[in-house]
């Protein structure tokens, strides 16, 4: 399974708003 760009940043913002929020 091959991720785009997009995938890639939006992954990476999730990853970001979950460390804000629960760490």
């Amino acid at each position: 399974m091959e991720l785009t760009g997009a995938e890639i940043v939006t992954e990476s913002l999730m990853q970001e708003g979950v460390d804000l929020v629960f760490g």
